[in-house]
Protein backbone atom coordinates (compact mmCIF):
# COMPACT_ATOMS: atom_id res chain seq x y z
CA UNK A 1 0.00 0.00 0.00
CA UNK A 2 1.47 3.34 -1.01
CA UNK A 3 0.91 6.62 0.80
CA UNK A 4 -1.38 7.93 -1.98
CA UNK A 5 -4.05 5.21 -1.84
CA UNK A 6 -7.07 5.95 0.38
CA UNK A 7 -7.33 3.76 3.47
CA UNK A 8 -10.34 1.55 3.79
CA UNK A 9 -12.26 2.13 6.98
CA UNK A 10 -11.47 -0.43 9.63
CA UNK A 11 -14.20 -2.97 10.33
CA UNK A 12 -13.27 -2.77 13.99
CA UNK A 13 -14.94 0.61 14.38
CA UNK A 14 -18.20 -0.92 13.19
CA UNK A 15 -18.12 -3.75 15.71
CA UNK A 16 -20.09 -3.39 18.88
CA UNK A 17 -18.07 -3.65 22.07
CA UNK A 18 -18.31 -6.94 23.90
CA UNK A 19 -20.35 -6.41 27.05
CA UNK A 20 -18.66 -7.05 30.35
CA UNK A 21 -19.78 -10.32 31.91
CA UNK A 22 -22.10 -10.06 34.87
CA UNK A 23 -20.13 -9.93 38.07
CA UNK A 24 -22.67 -12.07 39.93
CA UNK A 25 -23.88 -15.44 38.75
CA UNK A 26 -27.63 -15.89 38.24
CA UNK A 27 -29.57 -16.12 41.47
CA UNK A 28 -33.02 -15.37 42.85
CA UNK A 29 -32.75 -14.47 46.52
CA UNK A 30 -36.46 -13.64 46.74
CA UNK A 31 -37.39 -17.15 45.58
CA UNK A 32 -34.87 -18.69 47.99
CA UNK A 33 -36.37 -16.69 50.85
CA UNK A 34 -39.90 -17.62 49.78
CA UNK A 35 -39.02 -21.34 49.72
CA UNK A 36 -37.46 -21.24 53.17
CA UNK A 37 -40.24 -19.03 54.55
CA UNK A 38 -42.90 -21.38 53.21
CA UNK A 39 -41.25 -24.38 54.85
CA UNK A 40 -40.86 -22.51 58.12
CA UNK A 41 -44.55 -21.55 57.98
CA UNK A 42 -45.84 -24.91 56.73
CA UNK A 43 -43.39 -27.74 57.34
CA UNK A 44 -45.47 -30.26 55.40
CA UNK A 45 -44.24 -28.53 52.21
CA UNK A 46 -40.71 -29.81 52.80
CA UNK A 47 -41.33 -33.11 51.01
CA UNK A 48 -42.53 -31.32 47.87
CA UNK A 49 -39.69 -28.80 47.88
CA UNK A 50 -36.93 -31.29 48.79
CA UNK A 51 -37.80 -33.27 45.67
CA UNK A 52 -36.84 -30.24 43.58
CA UNK A 53 -33.98 -28.63 45.51
CA UNK A 54 -30.67 -29.59 47.01
CA UNK A 55 -28.39 -27.57 49.26
CA UNK A 56 -26.11 -26.41 46.43
CA UNK A 57 -29.09 -24.82 44.64
CA UNK A 58 -29.20 -22.02 47.20
CA UNK A 59 -26.97 -19.13 46.19
CA UNK A 60 -26.75 -17.39 49.56
CA UNK A 61 -24.63 -19.31 52.11
CA UNK A 62 -27.02 -18.38 54.95
CA UNK A 63 -29.88 -19.97 53.00
CA UNK A 64 -27.83 -23.16 52.58
CA UNK A 65 -27.20 -23.21 56.32
CA UNK A 66 -30.91 -22.81 57.10
CA UNK A 67 -31.76 -25.53 54.55
CA UNK A 68 -29.30 -27.93 56.23
CA UNK A 69 -30.82 -27.18 59.65
CA UNK A 70 -34.33 -27.81 58.31
CA UNK A 71 -33.24 -31.15 56.81
CA UNK A 72 -31.51 -32.21 60.05
CA UNK A 73 -34.71 -31.50 61.98
CA UNK A 74 -36.86 -33.33 59.43
CA UNK A 75 -34.52 -36.34 59.53
CA UNK A 76 -35.11 -36.53 63.29
CA UNK A 77 -38.88 -36.19 62.83
CA UNK A 78 -38.99 -32.79 64.49
CA UNK A 79 -41.02 -29.79 63.30
CA UNK A 80 -39.38 -27.25 61.00
CA UNK A 81 -40.97 -24.09 62.38
CA UNK A 82 -38.96 -20.93 63.17
CA UNK A 83 -38.58 -21.81 66.86
CA UNK A 84 -37.12 -25.29 66.30
CA UNK A 85 -34.94 -24.14 63.38
CA UNK A 86 -33.64 -21.31 65.56
CA UNK A 87 -32.75 -23.83 68.28
CA UNK A 88 -31.08 -26.14 65.77
CA UNK A 89 -28.99 -23.32 64.33
CA UNK A 90 -28.08 -22.12 67.83
CA UNK A 91 -27.06 -25.64 68.95
CA UNK A 92 -24.90 -26.01 65.84
CA UNK A 93 -23.27 -22.59 66.42
CA UNK A 94 -24.64 -21.31 63.12
CA UNK A 95 -27.27 -18.84 64.29
CA UNK A 96 -25.06 -15.76 63.98
CA UNK A 97 -23.95 -16.92 60.50
CA UNK A 98 -27.53 -16.65 59.18
CA UNK A 99 -28.38 -13.30 60.71
CA UNK A 100 -29.88 -14.44 64.01
CA UNK A 101 -33.40 -15.31 65.03
CA UNK A 102 -35.08 -12.23 63.57
CA UNK A 103 -33.95 -13.27 60.08
CA UNK A 104 -35.94 -16.52 60.35
CA UNK A 105 -39.08 -14.57 61.17
CA UNK A 106 -38.32 -12.21 58.29
CA UNK A 107 -38.31 -15.25 55.98
CA UNK A 108 -41.77 -16.27 57.17
CA UNK A 109 -43.11 -12.75 56.74
CA UNK A 110 -41.54 -12.40 53.27
CA UNK A 111 -43.29 -15.40 51.70
CA UNK A 112 -46.23 -14.18 49.59
CA UNK A 113 -48.11 -17.46 49.91
CA UNK A 114 -47.06 -20.92 51.02
CA UNK A 115 -49.23 -22.40 48.28
CA UNK A 116 -46.59 -21.46 45.70
CA UNK A 117 -43.63 -23.12 47.46
CA UNK A 118 -43.19 -25.60 44.59
CA UNK A 119 -43.05 -22.77 42.07
CA UNK A 120 -40.50 -20.88 44.16
CA UNK A 121 -38.42 -24.05 44.40
CA UNK A 122 -38.49 -24.40 40.59
CA UNK A 123 -37.21 -20.82 40.26
CA UNK A 124 -34.34 -21.53 42.64
CA UNK A 125 -33.50 -24.78 40.84
CA UNK A 126 -33.51 -23.05 37.44
CA UNK A 127 -31.11 -20.31 38.50
CA UNK A 128 -28.86 -22.94 40.11
CA UNK A 129 -28.86 -24.87 36.83
CA UNK A 130 -27.88 -21.70 34.98
CA UNK A 131 -24.99 -21.16 37.42
CA UNK A 132 -23.79 -24.73 36.81
CA UNK A 133 -23.92 -24.23 33.03
CA UNK A 134 -21.88 -21.02 33.36
CA UNK A 135 -19.37 -22.82 35.58
CA UNK A 136 -19.11 -25.63 33.04
CA UNK A 137 -18.56 -23.11 30.26
CA UNK A 138 -15.72 -21.53 32.21
CA UNK A 139 -14.18 -24.93 32.88
CA UNK A 140 -14.60 -25.81 29.21
CA UNK A 141 -12.85 -22.62 28.16
CA UNK A 142 -9.91 -23.57 30.36
CA UNK A 143 -9.78 -27.23 29.33
CA UNK A 144 -7.34 -26.75 26.39
CA UNK A 145 -9.59 -29.00 24.27
CA UNK A 146 -8.40 -32.21 25.97
CA UNK A 147 -10.86 -34.78 24.51
CA UNK A 148 -11.27 -36.59 27.84
CA UNK A 149 -12.07 -33.33 29.65
CA UNK A 150 -14.42 -32.23 26.88
CA UNK A 151 -16.31 -35.54 27.04
CA UNK A 152 -16.58 -35.28 30.81
CA UNK A 153 -17.81 -31.68 30.66
CA UNK A 154 -20.33 -32.56 27.94
CA UNK A 155 -21.71 -35.28 30.22
CA UNK A 156 -21.93 -32.82 33.11
CA UNK A 157 -23.72 -30.34 30.88
CA UNK A 158 -26.25 -32.98 29.90
CA UNK A 159 -26.83 -33.74 33.58
CA UNK A 160 -27.67 -30.09 34.34
CA UNK A 161 -30.88 -30.41 32.37
CA UNK A 162 -33.65 -32.73 33.44
CA UNK A 163 -36.31 -33.35 30.86
CA UNK A 164 -39.95 -32.84 31.65
CA UNK A 165 -42.33 -35.67 30.76
CA UNK A 166 -42.60 -35.86 26.98
CA UNK A 167 -39.75 -33.38 26.49
CA UNK A 168 -36.71 -34.41 24.47
CA UNK A 169 -33.52 -34.38 26.50
CA UNK A 170 -30.30 -32.99 25.04
CA UNK A 171 -27.82 -35.69 24.18
CA UNK A 172 -24.11 -35.09 24.70
CA UNK A 173 -22.10 -34.87 21.47
CA UNK A 174 -19.99 -37.76 20.25
CA UNK A 175 -16.35 -36.85 19.81
CA UNK A 176 -15.04 -37.10 16.26
CA UNK A 177 -13.11 -40.33 15.91
CA UNK A 178 -14.67 -41.85 19.04
CA UNK A 179 -16.36 -45.20 18.70
CA UNK A 180 -20.13 -44.89 19.15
Amino acid sequence: MTGTEPRRPSTRSRLRPVPEPDQQPPHNLEAEEAVLGAILAAGQLLAEVAGVLEEADFYRPAHRTIWRAILRLADRGQPTDPVTVLGELDDAGELADVGGGPFLHTLVQAVPTVANAGHYAQLVAETARRRRVIDLGIRLAHSDADPAVLAHLAGELADTRTAAPGERRWEPPILVGAAG
